[in-house]
């Protein structure tokens, strides 16, 4: 239980820092750097500086959640920690909430990680195993064609367009 409370502080502080950076010179520095890198070096912001800012807060933040990580499992291994399954369930929780803002992967966590768990407590016993993508298949395509942009990115439903 213990555990639970020291990732609930971590997850409130890259949270706010999150919130704090967004709202300050920098976010909207990096804002304009993510949509035209070419018209914010233009207008005056230096880009290097500021990539360089956004790469050492992202390093921070994720060297606080791999202490942790290692000190919860007590045993790092590259295929546990940088495995393609690891890597595409940390991108799949940004798809699923909405990139672009805060909220969106604490959302997509708290859908996907229920989900998954439950797909492994229930549909990977016996002989079945490794199923929890497959049997997820109708949450992604649902997923894609309502909300192509993230559940906080706004609901569109799919067009014709999508189906050829």
């Amino acid at each position: 239980m213990p555990y639970y409370y020291t990732i609930l502080v971590f997850l409130i502080l890259a949270t706010l820092i999150s919130y704090l950076i967004q709202g300050a010179k920098i976010g909207n520095y990096l804002n304009a750097i993510r949509e035209n890198e070419d018209a914010a070096e233009a207008v005056g912001v230096d880009t290097a500086r500021y990539k360089l800012y956004a790469t050492l807060i992202s390093a921070g933040l994720t060297a606080l959640g791999g202490t942790f990580y290692a000190q919860y499992i007590f045993f790092i291994e590259p295929e546990i920690c940088f495995g393609v399954t690891q890597s595409i369930n940390i991108v799949l929780l940004a798809i699923v909430g909405g990139a672009g803002n805060i909220f969106g992967p604490i959302l997509g966590s708290f859908i996907l990680t229920p989900l998954s768990e439950f797909t492994r407590a229930y549909l990977e016993k016996g002989d079945i195993t490794d199923c929890t993508w497959p049997s997820t298949e109708p949450f992604w395509w649902s997923l894609s064609c309502l909300c192509p942009m993230g559940l906080l990115n706004g609901w569109r439903p799919c067009t014709v367009g999508y189906f050829g």
